[in-house]
């Protein structure tokens, strides 16, 4: 992995030839972030460290990874923690932020994804991300169904209310297929997140 880290600062570089599939989605989400706002990522890093160990403890008591799991560990974050997509400034700069997400709970599908991802992992759900054309999704794996978890809302979603968001995105021609919903990789996720962040339209309101 080709990453250039200043230990004074604990910044990190990535460059063009960054490996990103040798580290872990979230790990290279903040590394990309600390690039571009010259932020040190261990705060972040820390923070993410607590939501870890608070959400695997409240569902130690579940042994199987299941739908009463998943919907127990959505109540944990969307009711008891108040993560939730940013309606109201849906274009603040912080919302596509890493570290402003995890403090002020309030993101917008990409980086709510993203973490989303990183705590459905440490809870032992399979999961995926997708660059879906009208907002990111999770795809979760259980053992008898695919799931799909739109991380701005918290609501699973049926094939039909997938298709409706991909007609409001691209027209009352479009048909949802299979193709759509293949899983993305890391590094297709992670060019998703910089180039929302480096939108024009994003902008910091303070």
């Amino acid at each position: 992995m080709n990453i250039e880290l200043n230990n004074k600062n604990n910044y990190a570089v990535i460059n063009e030839q960054f490996d990103f599939d040798s580290c872990s989605l979230i790990d290279a989400a903040m590394m990309v972030e600390s690039e571009l706002t010259g932020v040190p990522i261990k705060k972040c890093q820390d923070e993410l460290t607590l939501q870890h160990i608070v959400i695997k403890s409240k569902l130690s008591t579940y042994q199987a990874v299941d739908k009463d799991k998943l919907q127990a560990f959505l109540e944990i974050i969307y009711k008891q923690q108040a993560f939730t997509g940013d309606w109201q400034s849906f274009f603040d700069v912080k919302n596509a932020l890493i570290s402003k997400v995890l403090s002020r709970r309030k993101g917008i599908p990409i980086s709510l994804g993203i973490i989303l991802l990183d705590l459905l992992a440490h809870c032992d759900f399979e999961v995926q991300g997708i660059c879906f054309p009208s907002g990111f999704l999770i795809r979760i794996c259980l053992d008898d169904e695919l799931l799909y978890l739109d991380p701005f809302t918290g609501e699973l979603q049926s094939w039909e209310m997938l298709e409706l968001k991909l007609r409001g995105q691209l027209g009352n021609h479009a048909r949802l297929t299979l193709d759509l919903l293949k899983p993305d990789s890391n590094k297709s996720i992670l060019m998703r997140l910089i180039n929302v962040t480096k939108q024009p339209i994003f902008k910091l309101i303070c």
